[in-house]
């Protein structure tokens, strides 16, 4: 069937042309007679037009025989269905040829489609909302794959986790459960905790779709939550294998060198910042102010509690801003909050509403987001500085125990930074320290960090290079060498249907509360000396 024998208009007119071209437009697809790109084609051209319903209705007809590797297929597939979110009408007989076709598609293609469209649903919440209650309108799909998984989505991303927790129970009692449905099952039980049933429904997929990537990733990151570190090497020795990520990792190894390097002799000689813009460590990438202002505006935008399901940096946010919610349950004597790399404080501001009874403050080195942040969010407990002495002194005079939280801050700071940050805390009384930060694989390794030194007997080292210019501390060894004693560490995933994050799949974030305990003037004139 070819498109010189007919137009677009004729395959959308509604008299009996119209029906036969389409019904021979079906058969001929299906046969192999025409290229399925024929279809992508009148698609591209029904969406310029804004009629969603026909673009949809084009694309399931293609999607069946759409070749793996084409990208436009799930991004066109993702963006016709957040135009017909909108339309009022003429969408549900596309809708269901599409939703037809993805649940029958293999496990790669309903994969990049399904990432595609979790995507659009995460950036466009209004859309996502109008998209479910037309799926919802579709009798004969109500038990369809995609529909379910569709409306998961968008009830996770709305943050309505119990609305999301009953769709969950029908997806898993359907008849098929695609790669990708697997892998969202997966996450939503690590969202609850339940690593085991991660590691389950993981290893499930990788049985019934194969090894693939991300799935893999994922796999690894719950078995090291569940603290099965050689299970996990072995199935990243696998990963390795099946997709040679260890020969990629080796090629950025060389493309980072210079960062590594840096970090080694800033390490040697005990320095605590990196210099220069772009080099590791230093804080000059944070604290310029056209780097600021964009880091700000895009932390409001992305980071607040109602993106917590939505991007990696939200979620990482709730993570920590959770748990410090928990141990102000716990302990009733904390009073004071400190988020030490603040940037944008709309996260701060959300919890001194919420505990008006507590000072919450917000630290960030760039005086140009302590400023805007001061113009921004105004009460009477709230308060933004980027003077740390003259903040802890303040929050010293006040009654109460303090607890200083940092998040996505000190994966940037050198080791000796870090320490400096850890001393002043302890030299003005703060009771606790909670850091919530990144724990991914490192590129020189292809591995978790392990900070045992390479040298038998050598002493565990401080900081192992991440990636880029950031770093990975050993909390372990830091805290008490400061003042503070690690009383619980954890880990958690980052496992949300979008990815947004390189390296998401195996990201780990860890949670390490550490207690002040009381030191010896000696220990401390000794460790100014040193400086």
């Amino acid at each position: 069937m070819s498109a010189d024998t007919f137009s677009l208009d004729d395959l959308l007119s509604e008299g009996q042309r119209g029906g036969e071209l389409r019904a021979g437009l079906v058969q001929a697809v299906a046969a192999g007679a025409t290229d399925p790109a024929l279809c992508l084609q009148f698609a591209m051209l029904c969406k310029a037009r804004g009629q969603f319903g026909m673009a949809l209705w084009f694309l399931g007809t293609g999607l069946k025989k759409a070749p793996l590797g084409e990208e436009k297929w799930p991004s066109l597939v993702a963006e016709s269905l957040m135009g017909a979110a909108r339309s009022q009408t003429g969408v549900e007989k596309g809708l269901s040829a599409l939703v037809g076709a993805l649940d029958r598609l293999g496990a790669d293609m309903y994969e990049n489609c399904m990432d595609a469209v979790a995507a659009a649903l995460a950036g466009h919440p209004e859309k996502a909302r109008e998209l479910a209650d037309h799926l919802e309108k579709l009798e004969a799909f109500r038990a369809s794959e995609t529909v379910l998984c569709v409306m998961f989505a968008v009830r996770q991303f709305a943050g309505d986790l119990k609305a999301a927790g009953e769709i969950a129970k029908k997806i898993m009692n359907s008849p098929r459960r695609n790669r990708w449905t697997y892998r969202a099952l997966a996450k939503w039980s690590a969202l609850k905790g339940d690593y085991a049933k991660t590691e389950e429904l993981c290893k499930r997929a990788i049985r019934e779709h194969g090894p693939a990537t991300r799935v893999m990733g994922e796999l690894i990151a719950a078995l090291y939550c569940q603290g099965k570190k050689e299970e996990a090497r072995e199935f990243r020795d696998r990963l390795s294998r099946a997709t040679n990520a260890e020969g990629r990792f080796k090629a950025r190894v060389e493309e980072v060198s210079q960062w590594a390097e840096q970090l080694r002799q800033a390490m040697e000689e005990k320095r605590e910042d990196g210099g220069a813009l772009f080099n590791i460590g230093a804080a000059a990438n944070y604290a310029e102010e056209k780097k600021a202002r964009e880091y700000w505006c895009a932390h409001l935008e992305e980071s607040a509690e109602e993106n917590a399901y939505r991007n990696v940096n939200a979620y990482t946010n709730s993570v920590m801003f959770g748990r410090a919610e928990e141990l102000l349950a716990e302990d009733p004597g904390i009073k004071k909050i400190i988020n030490y790399g603040t940037l944008c404080g709309v996260r701060e501001n959300a919890l001194a509403q919420r505990h008006p009874d507590c000072l919450f403050a917000g630290y960030d080195i760039s005086k140009l987001a302590t400023e805007m942040n001061r113009e921004r969010f105004k009460r009477e407990n709230l308060s933004f500085s980027s003077d740390l002495d003259g903040l802890l002194a303040e929050f010293e005079k006040t009654p109460g125990k303090t607890l200083l939280v940092h998040c996505r801050t000190a994966d940037v700071m050198f080791p000796e930074a870090l320490k400096r940050v850890y001393e002043n805390c302890h030299a003005h009384g703060v009771d606790l320290i909670l850091s919530a930060e990144y724990f991914g694989f490192c590129i020189a390794a292809f591995d978790y960090p392990d900070f045992s030194a390479p040298d038998c007997g050598a002493e565990p080292v401080d900081t192992l290079h991440w990636d880029g210019i950031l770093m990975v501390h050993n909390y372990g060894k830091i805290f008490p060498e400061t003042g503070y004693e690690a009383t619980s560490s954890a880990f958690r995933p980052t496992p949300l249907l979008t990815h947004s994050h390189g390296k998401q799949e195996t990201l780990l974030i860890r949670l390490v509360l550490a207690r002040r305990k009381a030191r010896r003037k000696a220990r401390r004139k000794a460790r100014r000396k040193e400086r």
